[in-house]
């Protein structure tokens, strides 16, 4: 696990930074954030830094992801081959009821998507804030937009096994306008006359791909969330997004 001009500790080092990438880039689960810099002219790569850079510094939460990401990625080596064969030949009943199908990676990325989803949009929106400033578009506009922002996307990913919910949010935004530019605009574009209210809901599609996989899986661990996650493309895990039929408040 390490060569002449890497060491251990650097290999472990490029793990979490792999973690990073695969928990906020990977499967594009933080769009509009990336539009947002690709608006800004800010590379999408030094925002992800900005993050990784201070993952020990983000709360309990968010750092105690990082070092058992860090732990289980130095189980299951040794040192010769010879250990790995005593090892494997002495422990082979174990091995076969061993019923874990994901690897640290999907493990990893599973505590953060189901378990560090408020912690990971209140680092990324306070980033972002940053950005806005440095580059000279930080107003009451785009203030607004990144506060609304936060709460739409975390309404998208909220509770997605609770089929039957329907969640509400009131917006000053065109958000479901701004979801199919696919390209990074100024969003004060987007700005309404007047509020709009949304419903974030679970389509039948949805319903029936993640009704069979909690059959399966389950949802009580972080393993089968992590089966979940490895097998299902990552926008499906969205809310899908309709206007309401009338105002309604954020529940």
């Amino acid at each position: 696990m390490a060569t002449n001009t890497l060491s251990y500790e650097e290999y472990l080092d490029c793990r979490e930074m792999d973690l990073t990438v695969e928990i906020l880039h990977n499967g594009s689960p933080f769009i509009d954030f990336w539009y947002l810099c690709q608006w800004l002219g800010f590379s999408w790569f030094d925002f992800l830094m900005m993050f990784h850079d201070h993952r020990n510094e983000h709360g309990e939460k968010i750092k105690n992801l990082y070092e058992t990401f860090r732990g289980d990625s130095q189980k299951g080596y040794w040192d010769t081959y010879e250990d790995l064969q005593h090892t494997v030949i002495n422990n082979f009943d174990k091995y076969l009821e061993n019923t874990d199908g994901t690897n640290e990676m999907s493990k990893g990325k599973a505590i953060a998507f189901f378990r560090c989803e408020t912690e990971l949009h209140d680092i990324l929106t306070a980033n972002m804030k940053k950005v806005l400033e440095t580059q000279g578009q930080w107003d009451k506009d785009t203030a607004l937009y990144l506060q609304e922002l936060k709460v739409f996307c975390q309404l998208r990913k909220s509770n997605v096994f609770d089929h039957d919910k329907i969640l509400h949010g009131q917006f000053n935004f065109d958000f479901m306008a701004l979801m199919t530019t696919y390209k990074g605009v100024d969003p004060r574009e987007f700005k309404l006359s007047k509020p709009v209210a949304y419903e974030f809901y679970v389509d039948e599609k949805q319903k029936a791909v993640f009704s069979s996989y909690l059959d399966i899986y389950g949802n009580d661990s972080i393993d089968g969330l992590g089966r979940i996650l490895m097998r299902s493309m990552m926008e499906d895990l969205f809310r899908s997004v309709r206007a309401a039929p009338t105002l309604a408040a954020v529940s």
